[in-house]
């Protein structure tokens, strides 16, 4: 009796038997599931300017619920640096990489990515404070010229290492040559630029002054401040303004308060020209038309301080200020 040869085919679900859909394919597997892990994630961490985090941004890669283990996941951030870039999952799905810090201050981010993976990007969120004072430097001030009498703004300013401006430091001021006094005398460093500002009161005499800035500990500390004060010659009290081709000299000038100014055509002047004032403060405008030269207009008085515009009605056009053959005049 002859042995006959029996083939067994067996099915399971994982392999298709038969061709139900024509194509002899199994139904689409159920893609990866990346998330932030339900502990320890290490999201929404503050540190300190470049300087790593204290705890890893972590994730965690599942399947229907279950770990998967050996799946690669991309690390990435668009500033500061973060190390591993790529971590295999272990046993329990987990992937983690930790995040150093740019050396600005301010807020970042850094991202986990799974291709093809729902929830992919994750995204982490970290802020990053400065590190300790350590540096003095100069914010404005320095070099200045004012008039006797008048008030300077300084500051000096505290950061860290990096630039970053620090808050709440003492600096103390004084005046170290030259007239003047300064106000206060000692003042605390303000958030966010870490500026230190005083007022100096420039003294009745011209010359020199140093004001020192003073923080003990801090690198560049004592901080000098060079001013100076000066005299300025009070502005006339009558000016010309001649009429060239199409152009006014000078075209800015100053007049004291109460002073005049006096519009020259002169005999050499080609064309037509006139004087027209525009903008919110203004004075009596020559309204004799077109005026060949040799004449003059004015004097016109200034009574009361603040800035004039004026041109051509010719070869100029209004505004403020106005455009082309135009002028103006500063009162003081």
């Amino acid at each position: 009796m002859r042995k006959r040869l029996v083939t067994l085919l067996v099915c399971s679900s994982v392999v298709a038997c038969g061709g139900g859909d024509g194509g002899g394919g199994g139904p689409n597997p159920t893609p990866d599931v990346i998330a932030k892990t339900t502990t320890d994630d290490g999201d929404n961490q503050t540190g300190v300017v470049g300087s790593a985090l204290a705890l890893p941004f972590c994730v965690r890669v599942s399947n229907d619920g279950a770990s998967q283990p050996d799946v690669m996941v991309t690390w990435s951030t668009a500033t500061g640096s973060i190390s591993p870039t790529s971590d295999p999952t272990s046993f329990d799905g987990s992937s983690c990489s930790t995040l150093t810090l740019p050396q600005a201050v301010g807020s970042y981010m850094a991202q986990a990515s799974l291709s093809g993976a729902t929830g992919s990007p994750v995204t982490f969120h970290a802020t990053a404070n400065a590190a300790a004072p350590t540096q003095l430097q100069e914010a404005f001030g320095d070099g200045t010229t004012g008039e006797v009498n008048s008030d300077i703004q300084i500051a000096a300013r505290v950061t860290d290492a990096f630039g970053n401006g620090i808050a709440a430091i003492a600096v103390a001021y004084a005046v170290t040559s030259g007239n003047a006094t300064v106000t206060p005398s000692s003042t605390g460093s303000v958030a966010g630029t870490g500026n230190a500002p005083v007022t100096v009161t420039l003294g009745s005499t011209a010359g020199a002054v140093t004001v020192t800035a003073t923080s003990p500990g801090l690198t560049g500390s004592p901080r000098v401040f060079n001013l100076t004060a000066v005299v300025t010659p009070p502005p006339p009290s009558a000016i010309t303004i001649t009429l060239s081709n199409n152009s006014f000299t000078p075209s800015v000038d100053t007049v004291a308060v109460g002073g005049t100014v006096t519009w020259d055509w002169p005999t050499n002047l080609v064309g037509s020209h006139s004087v027209t004032t525009t903008g919110p403060t203004s004075f009596t405008s020559d309204i004799r038309g077109e005026i060949f030269g040799p004449t003059m207009y004015g004097p016109i008085t200034f009574n009361t301080a603040g800035t004039y515009f004026y041109y051509c009605t010719h070869h100029g056009a209004p505004g403020s200020p106005p455009s082309g053959m135009s002028g103006r005049i500063v009162v003081k």
